[in-house]
């Protein structure tokens, strides 16, 4: 009789999962278009919200969406909805709201939509949907969000490898240099042609392949000055000075928000042996000619990230920041050097 029970609970799991499928995959095209309006509101309003904080100077990693009305909003109808198809649809916004910068959510929904929308749905396949890279980022496995991505990546997006590269990104924030390996290793088993393998292998400080990574010398590097094309910027030429390497565009919202900061390192450390050689990828002279005249060095980028230089540096991210010492020795990278960070760190390093 026990074991009769027990054929009959599993049973009724493998239905229930089964049913849970059939009805997950029955929104219909009018259910995707409105789901999908749905997201893009969301999304619309956060990006107003978004630009209006970069216009006001706030700090581009600083940025978060009080979401907590609608966040409530929706916490009360996924309580009270009977409908797991009604369900999944509350609980997918919720998602979103969560990867568009919620400044606090209920990790119990969140929990409970890994378990109720199932990796397979088709809705992650259309535009505006919660973006799964965010979601790593947000939740750090907390709520057991690293094999959700997977299945999401390998189910619907077919970019497993974007997926797993931000994994590996948080591994190496939360400094997991094992994880790291693992992952690096597994890249160059089942991709070793893809972009997020080169990115892995140069990006990561726990990376073997890595060169541009404090402690390294710069590697050689001829410029020609925008402003002036008998100037040659050189390695050679500034070895003796503190220096920093700015990949950049204009194009990118990331870069317009360093700015202010910028400008302000500049003014504040130029008469101490320190200067700027900022590399575009575009002719930046009428952007110039506005707000931030970036007085210092300036460069323009044949071939884009494709160029020999691009892929010298390793640049895979924008901005894409190195400090160099007087010796050609890099010093710091990246986020040491975003923000209210950079003067923090030439302060560190510039004594006199």
């Amino acid at each position: 009789m026990k074991f009769l029970l027990k054929i009959l609970v599993i049973a009724g799991v493998i239905c229930s999962a089964q049913l849970l499928k059939a009805q997950s995959d029955e929104l219909t095209p009018m259910e995707m278009h409105e789901l999908h309006e749905v997201l893009k509101h969301n999304k619309d309003m956060f990006w107003i919200e978004f630009d209006k904080h970069i216009q006001n100077g706030g700090y581009i990693y600083a940025f978060k969406k009080d979401w907590s009305e609608k966040l409530n909003i929706l916490a009360g109808k996924i309580a009270s909805e009977k409908v797991l198809k009604e369900r999944q649809k509350l609980l997918f916004e919720y998602l979103q709201l969560v990867t568009l910068n919620a400044e606090s959510f209920d990790t119990n929904i969140v929990k409970r939509a890994f378990k109720e929308v199932p990796a397979s749905w088709k809705a992650w396949g259309i535009e505006n949907s919660p973006d799964v890279t965010r979601l790593i980022y947000t939740l750090n496995d907390a709520v057991g969000i690293e094999k959700y991505a997977e299945e999401i990546g390998t189910n619907i997006y077919d970019e497993l490898p974007k997926v797993l590269y931000n994994i590996a990104l948080q591994a190496e924030i939360h400094s997991d240099s094992l994880k790291v390996l693992k992952l690096i290793d597994r890249f160059d088993k089942e991709f070793p042609e893809s972009y997020y393998t080169k990115r892995i292998k140069s990006e990561f400080n726990y990376s073997p392949f890595k060169k541009i990574k404090n402690g390294n010398k710069i590697p050689q590097f001829t410029f020609e000055n925008t402003d002036n094309s008998a100037e040659i910027i050189s390695d050679e030429n500034l070895r003796g000075k503190f220096y920093l390497i700015d990949f950049w565009g204009t194009w990118c919202k990331p870069c317009l928000a360093e700015m202010p900061y910028l400008h302000e390192a500049f003014k504040s450390f130029k008469s101490r042996n320190f200067t700027i050689v900022s590399i575009s990828m575009e002719d930046t002279k009428g952007f110039r000619a506005g707000k931030w005249a970036m007085p210092w060095n300036n460069v323009l980028l044949s071939g884009g990230t494709n160029s020999e230089i691009a892929q010298t540096f390793e640049v895979f991210i924008w901005p894409r920041t190195i400090l160099v010492n007087p010796d050609g020795i890099i010093i710091a990278t990246d986020l040491e050097l975003r923000g209210k960070e950079l003067e923090k760190t030439l302060a560190r390093f510039i004594k006199n």
